[in-house]
């Protein structure tokens, strides 16, 4: 940076710094201790061309060129502090996005197909028998007596105080199809929940749905050979179903195409061209996650108050 010119006066000072500006040259005005101004040109290469135009004002102070020029510098010197305060704009709200997304992060989702993809990894291992035997509602070396309970009835693992197994099966997957599959709608419904009611009350929903639906595919069927996430992934979509459609307070809702294609897939597994599926957890969930969803979102109790 090199000083080009002191003044005694702002004012010529001020109209020399807008001509030079006009012309894509840089600089700064500073106020020396003799009470004069300065004017330093930044960059040297252009140094040549200020001096010339400094010699031309000195000549010729008030030529129309350096008016002009003055209400020019004001007009882009204006656009330019509009563009940075738009730029500075954009920043913020970018970085809003990002922290707000960072605040949206599903961590209890992310850690739910985690611990699907783990177990799924040691049932492929070579302990895969024993980790699916101790996983599911009850183990598979024992032959269940029909219309006892306990000991080797229904829930005899469970009863003995082996308790997780209420809650396992859901972490079980028979195939990789299974698995995408499944955790593919639990992202889809799992962020949006989890980001509404939190972490902590979403980790209570999954816990009750994944119960619920497990203990009845168990007594509907009397085998304790089904898994999988899918009875808790139609209990979340009950819920947001059911929410989204009858409370004006939130904000979510399920678009027409997701219920017709998580309906018509229900529909498909119920007659059993697609194979052997645990109809009675995606029933439970279901059934479980459109009625709480119904009755949180406080219809009923409009209705009654009508």
């Amino acid at each position: 940076m090199r000083q080009l010119r002191i003044f005694d006066d702002r004012v010529a000072a001020d109209t020399l710094r807008d001509a030079l500006f006009v012309q894509g040259i840089q600089t700064t005005l500073n106020e020396t201790r003799e009470g004069g101004f300065s004017l330093w040109v930044h960059d040297e290469e252009e140094l040549a061309t200020a001096r010339a135009i400094a010699e031309e004002f000195e000549l010729h102070p008030r030529a129309p060129r350096f008016a002009e020029a003055s209400k020019v510098a004001d007009g882009q010197r204006r656009a330019q502090t509009q563009s940075e305060k738009k730029s500075r704009h954009r920043t913020l709200e970018a970085a809003e996005v990002l922290r707000s997304e960072e605040r949206q992060r599903p961590p209890v989702t992310v850690e739910i197909a985690l611990v699907c993809v783990l177990v799924f990894a040691l049932m492929n291992s070579a302990h895969g028998d024993k980790v699916t035997s101790l996983l599911s509602i009850q183990g598979h070396g024992t032959t269940i007596a029909l219309g006892t309970w306990g000991g080797s009835g229904l829930f005899g693992n469970v009863l003995s105080g082996e308790v997780w197994r209420l809650v396992t099966p859901i972490f079980l997957h028979f195939g990789i199809l299974h698995l995408v599959f499944n955790l593919s709608w639990l992202w889809v419904f799992g962020k949006t929940l989890e980001g509404s009611l939190g972490s902590l009350r979403f980790a209570w929903m999954v816990l009750l749905l994944g119960v619920f639906s497990n203990v009845l595919q168990y007594v509907a069927t009397v085998s304790p050979f089904f898994g999988g996430m899918s009875g808790v992934i139609y209990g979340l979509f009950g819920y947001l179903w059911m929410r989204g459609r009858f409370d004006p307070r939130v904000s979510y809702g399920l678009p027409g195409s997701t219920v017709m294609i998580m309906i018509g897939w229900y529909v498909l597994c119920l007659t059993g061209i697609v194979g052997a599926v645990a109809n009675g957890a995606h029933t439970g969930g279901l059934v479980l996650g459109a009625l709480w969803g119904y009755l949180a979102s406080g219809d009923l109790r409009r209705r009654l108050l009508r």
